[in-house]
């Protein structure tokens, strides 16, 4: 992963949908991934152009018709599978916070508390 797809990745990222927002909100955030994804796909796309050759342009009469190949489907469904297991470890690590808040396991510094207290109070 280069660094164009890891920012778009984030931005794809902390743009989703939250329970709480309101209607106004969650179309905003949805547009904004939108726009995410969109980029994300035209980049991977383009990428992948400039990388092969011409064979994936398929002539429909006199004009060129440009075909995104099957490899930058794969590479944008292999990035955009990240999402689900970062999802995955965020909850994952969330409840271990919880736990070793409530058990007072480990202390920590003051900004890791009020990110999760701010996930705590959503709830």
């Amino acid at each position: 992963m280069d660094y164009a797809e890891y920012v778009l990745l984030k931005a794809i990222i902390f743009f989703r949908e939250e329970v709480g927002l309101s209607p106004t909100g969650m179309a905003q955030v949805r547009e904004a991934r939108t726009k995410y994804l969109r980029a994300l796909f035209k980049y991977i796309r383009r990428e992948k152009e400039n990388t092969q050759n011409s064979d994936e342009n398929r002539w429909i009469g006199t004009y060129t018709k440009r075909t995104p190949s099957a490899s930058s489907f794969e590479r944008i469904s292999s990035i955009l599978a990240l999402v689900s297991v970062i999802s995955s470890l965020k909850s994952v690590t969330h409840e271990r916070f919880e736990l070793s808040h409530i058990f007072n396991i480990i202390q920590f510094d003051g900004l890791i508390n009020e990110v999760h207290n701010i996930d705590l109070e959503a709830k």
